[in-house]
């Protein structure tokens, strides 16, 4: 385990951390990973979140406070669905934005964490979202799944605001 953080301010987070020699414990099965990698930059125009290990990379590129964007995503349904609250706080856009990309690799480890999965292929999810806008699109590919009895190929997802409305598409 290695950090080198220079400011833990969750609006302005900066740093980079190392975890090594990291097991998951399988029921009996102990599964060792390479090393993980989080890579946090930030300032006043982008907020910039990596992650790399031998399962997921990540990344989450743009302006926002992390603990604001499941409220503000929720702000943005209930403009096409009855969800909110009449309880919570509305919370101010001030131009919250950005960008996920994030990989699932075909890897060794998630058949050792996943007993029952006999195929996988690499699967991509790719999304942005615009607070002031009320916008947001999400891409998830997976192209080959077989777990347990479940056979699953060319698995698509996307989802995505226009013209005041969420249209989505599902193929599988």
């Amino acid at each position: 385990f290695h950090a080198n953080i220079s400011d833990l301010d969750p609006e302005n987070v900066n740093g980079k951390l190392r975890i090594t020699d990291f097991k998951f414990i399988n029921d009996k099965t102990m599964v060792p990973l390479d090393t993980i990698k989080v890579d946090v930059f930030s300032n006043t125009a982008t907020n910039n979140f990596y992650f790399h290990s031998q399962v997921l990379d990540a990344s989450v590129i743009g302006k926002y406070k992390i603990e604001d964007v499941a409220t503000l995503f929720k702000q943005t349904l209930s403009n096409y669905f009855n969800i909110s609250d009449i309880n919570s706080e509305y919370i101010p856009t001030n131009n919250t934005f950005f960008t996920l990309n994030a990989t699932v690799k075909n890897n060794n480890v998630l058949y050792r964490l996943l007993p029952e999965l006999e195929s996988f292929k690499t699967a991509k999810i790719n999304a942005w979202y615009k607070a002031n806008a009320d916008a947001f699109s999400i891409n998830i590919n997976l192209p080959d799944l077989i777990y347990g009895a479940n056979n699953f190929s060319n698995i698509v997802f996307k989802t995505y605001t226009e013209d005041n409305k969420i249209d989505y598409n599902f193929s599988i």
